[in-house]
């Protein structure tokens, strides 16, 4: 018998996905790859597919056999989700679908777990602070939305098909490699500009106000990783458990810049409607697993500005 463990990750070519088959490789596990972009990661078998290629999901799935799946692939963005809400919903909700008949279709329920990434988003404005796993449910995005149809879903297939599925509800994480379609990476990547002169010294940020829980990416996947392999049920909130307003995070990085900087609101960066704090419990996950994050975001923030200087 094969003991080295197999988990099939989709979405690899994301920004977490190639911090977490580093991560799962350097455990001594066979990391398999789907992704749309067909991306190259190292140390890793990569399939470049649609999730919503039913077909070729299903004869993927059975001949790879994982005994762990980490289900990444996802339309993220808040922003992006206003502008397609039917996308977001098709690949957020179809997508898991599809993945989770394709376990089915393969025989393979009893021994494949599997961890379902979910957002903060969908809990909407919080009732209490920190949010913990019981808060209610109230999303205000399309976005929020497709995460509440998703775990909606999830929940049919535990209680019907008896899959094994651990659902993680992520609060804001960040790292060096992410999209400057998020906040800590555009506010990097124009200070960067501004210093090689790029760029007027101007910064266009959206809403400063709101408060955010941000973990670094590396803490989140070790937290993936304990959640699978220590835990078989339930839904944990992944964050710090701090909140921190985004114009803390914006002073920090422009404490760190060599010019001086000029902030300037920009219309186009502000949300229809912005949760004015979002902040989560990690009690759960610490006590099942005993994760918690150990990198300081001031840590994070000169890491993401110095991977945009290089």
């Amino acid at each position: 018998m094969n003991m080295t463990p197999t988990c099939l990750v989709t979405g690899i070519g994301g920004f977490v996905g190639s911090y977490l088959a580093d991560f799962l490789h350097q455990q001594g596990w066979t990391v398999i790859g789907f992704d749309r972009s067909g991306k190259e990661i190292p140390n890793t078998i990569t399939h470049k597919i649609d999730l919503l290629d039913k077909d070729n999901v299903y004869s993927l799935v059975q001949k790879i056999n994982p005994q762990y799946i980490i289900h990444l692939a996802a339309q993220s963005s808040v922003k992006v989700s206003w502008d397609k809400p039917e996308e977001t919903i098709n690949i957020n909700v179809e997508g898991t679908r599809i993945l989770l008949d394709a376990v089915i279709h393969a025989g393979i329920q009893n021994t494949c777990k599997l961890l379902v990434v979910s957002s903060a988003e969908i809990y909407g404005p919080p009732q209490q602070v920190p949010m913990n796993e019981d808060h209610s449910l109230n999303p205000i995005n399309p976005y929020g939305q497709s995460r509440l149809q998703q775990e909606q879903l999830i929940n049919e297939y535990i209680q019907k098909k008896n899959l094994q599925i651990i659902i993680a509800r992520s609060f804001p994480h960040t790292g060096p490699g992410q999209l400057p379609t998020f906040a800590c990476p555009s506010f990097a990547q124009q200070i960067v500009h501004i210093e090689q002169g790029k760029q007027e010294s101007i910064i266009n940020v959206g809403n400063l106000d709101a408060q955010r829980d941000f973990t670094d990416v590396r803490d989140v996947v070790k937290a993936y990783y304990l959640l699978l392999t220590k835990v078989n049920f339930g839904v944990f909130n992944v964050c710090s458990g701090h909140a921190v307003a985004m114009k803390d995070i914006l002073q920090q990085l422009l404490h760190e810049s060599t010019k001086a900087i000029t902030i300037q609101q920009d219309p186009a960066r502000m949300r229809p409607s912005d949760i004015p704090i979002l902040v989560g419990s990690n009690t759960k996950i610490h006590q099942a697993t005993g994760w918690k994050p150990i990198i300081p975001l001031s840590q994070t923030l000169r890491d993401i500005l110095n991977s945009w200087r290089n």
